[in-house]
């Protein structure tokens, strides 16, 4: 279903060189078959982000591999991504105080200003 939705956006995007591929019903068929089992690990956040780039890149429609290619790395860009460190409590401010004399002595022992 995913793929038809797809093929509707391409059809809307790119016109009649979209639509001009699939005249046949017998090629619509194979060619959503070939689109879905290729594109079956890729989620639908980016799919939609592979058509945006697809719409900035050129007026033409993509191939399934080069379609594929570019889901594939917005996939390793999301994996790559780190994650946000935890949160951390807040130290109380007696307690900041004291750290922050203890440093000036520090920097004090060691002949520099604070």
């Amino acid at each position: 279903m995913r793929i038809k939705q797809l093929f509707a956006r391409f059809s809307v995007i790119y016109g009649h060189i979209w639509q001009s591929q699939y005249k046949e019903n017998e090629c619509v068929q194979l060619a959503v078959k070939e689109w879905s089992e290729t594109l079956c690990n890729v989620d639908d956040k980016n799919l939609n982000l592979a058509i945006e780039e697809c719409k900035k890149r050129s007026s033409l429609p993509p191939t399934l591999p080069f379609f594929f290619q570019l889901c594939k790395s917005f996939q390793a860009n999301l994996r790559q991504k780190p994650s946000p460190p935890p949160e951390m409590e807040r130290a109380s401010p007696i307690v900041a105080k004291a750290w922050l004399q203890k440093i000036k002595e520090m920097l004090e022992k060691k002949g520099l200003k604070a």
